[in-house]
């Protein structure tokens, strides 16, 4: 990854700072974008600087489309160009059909939906002038499969899935790849917060895991990581699921 610059939308916490110290680890120049916890965005700014890397701090709104814009030029002033753009920012928010209002449900689209269209429209043409590129969108489980108390969420993520693919198909040819992670559950702010019985839930979600071990976040940022390979060229428009076989393991188990 050296001499790539790549910009994460909620990069400060969790997966978003796993992603920043794992690109940087390999040699990337990374800008973290962070809203609102200053103390955990100058503490993940220099333990990402830790490696001798550029790295840029920039704080703004990716919910909002003046700000994401804004976002995406600046890191582009800052770095020259941005190669990878992997969309992470989530406001998990709790809610049922009966429950939702109009507001809440634009704000669940603008922050989970709209960045990665605006962050596409924004980086794509500095990725098509080097005929190469990384767009990636951070999904759930809840975008496939309805999860209580997160249509908010789920919703959106199952619009990004939607969206990926006709990133892939579109910006293909120029040489950049679109793609879908989609983690099992993992120990992050954002679900503990959605969760009050989290430590039950994820310990239940962790025991019916087929592999040996629990999720971690560095699962999924090596996945991705690898996904920047000038190999993995042939994976475009997917959605790649993280999760140990969780997905595929039924609920009922036959006799």
């Amino acid at each position: 990854m050296k001499e790539k610059n790549v910009l994460i939308t909620g990069g400060s916490k969790g997966l978003g700072k796993e992603l920043a110290l794992e690109f940087a680890r390999n040699g990337a120049n990374v800008v973290i974008n962070y809203y609102n916890d200053e103390n955990s965005a100058k503490e993940t700014y220099e333990e990402v600087s830790s490696y001798g890397t550029k790295v840029e701090l920039i704080k703004a709104d990716a919910g909002n489309y003046e700000e994401m814009v804004n976002l995406c030029r600046e890191s582009i002033a800052r770095m020259g160009s941005i190669d990878i753009f992997i969309h992470n920012a989530v406001h998990a928010i709790k809610s049922d059909l009966s429950s939702i209002t109009p507001d809440l449900w634009r704000h669940a689209f603008n922050i989970n939906l709209d960045p990665l269209l605006i962050g596409a429209q924004e980086l794509a043409p500095y990725m098509k002038k080097k005929q190469w590129g990384r767009i990636f969108a951070i999904t759930s489980l809840g975008s496939e499969l309805a999860v209580k108390n997160y249509t908010a969420v789920g919703v959106p993520k199952a619009a990004m899935e939607a969206l990926i693919r006709y990133l892939a198909v579109e910006f293909g040819p120029f040489g950049i790849t679109s793609n879908t992670i989609s983690p099992g559950t993992l120990n992050t702010e954002a679900l503990r917060k959605l969760n009050p019985n989290f430590k039950e839930r994820i310990e239940a979600t962790n025991a019916r895991i087929p592999y040996k071990r629990p999720m971690e976040v560095e699962d999924v940022a090596k996945v991705i990581n690898t996904l920047c390979s000038d190999d993995m060229e042939m994976v475009n428009g997917e959605v790649i699921r993280v999760d140990g076989g969780l997905r595929i393991k039924a609920h009922v188990e036959g006799l």
